[in-house]
């Protein structure tokens, strides 16, 4: 039991950006969301990689049970038939200031790589199958063109890091 002003109390402090987060927790077997299916990965990744939508965390959740889908990558997105949808990516977001991307904008491109990569290699590929094409328009937007018309696609873009976004290179 920790009494507030008592021993070991830390005084709050003023945010400061940066530093190191430890948390102590099993290893995740790997980082790739594309390539495990483990929930240590999912979990990591969560933290680590952002996806074209995603559900609500945080403040943001109206509700816990809230499953609407909202912006991440995708500053906006439309769907002007049945079976199209155009995401139009977030200007000026980088990936981290790291070789090879060396802190490069996320562009359209790698949002297709990444779901072209996790429609192959990932063990939930299944859940793209409905996919038809994807086409990059310009540098800040991507076309979806699904088979078939399918409720269920834009949920599991969101549900997960299964789909993170990765830089191309």
């Amino acid at each position: 039991l920790l009494l507030l002003g008592g021993p070991g109390h830390a005084e709050a402090q003023t945010p400061r950006r940066g530093g190191v987060l430890r948390i102590a927790d099993r290893e995740a077997p790997n980082l790739d969301p594309h390539l495990a299916i483990s929930f240590l990965t999912q979990s990591w990744s969560n933290m680590i990689y952002s996806q074209l939508v995603r559900y609500p965390h945080g403040p943001e959740q109206k509700h816990p049970a809230d499953f609407s889908i909202v912006s991440d990558l995708a500053e906006k997105w439309e769907q002007p038939t049945p079976t199209t949808l155009v995401f139009t990516l977030r200007k000026g977001v980088r990936f981290h200031n790291k070789p090879p991307v060396n802190g490069r904008e996320v562009t359209a491109e790698d949002a297709k790589y990444s779901i072209e990569r996790f429609m192959a290699k990932s063990a939930f590929r299944t859940r793209f199958e409905v996919i038809q094409s994807l086409e990059v328009l310009d540098r800040y937007t991507l076309r979806v063109t699904l088979k078939e018309p399918s409720a269920p696609f834009l949920n599991h873009l969101a549900a997960s890091t299964f789909v993170a976004i990765l830089p191309r290179e």
